[in-house]
């Protein structure tokens, strides 16, 4: 019911919500620091 035309209270919630989880996407990336990562520079240490 939210998608059908011409709901645009539902557009506009599924449309924002799907704006914050890409926001939230983007800060996690920025957040986690792959460089010198042991798991990815040798993954085979990480079960040692």
């Amino acid at each position: 019911m939210m998608l059908e035309r011409p709901n645009m209270q539902g557009e506009a919630l599924i449309i924002g919500s799907a704006g914050v989880m890409i926001d939230q996407t983007l800060n996690l990336e920025r957040a986690i620091v792959f460089e010198d990562s042991d798991s990815l520079d040798n993954p085979e240490a990480v079960f040692k």
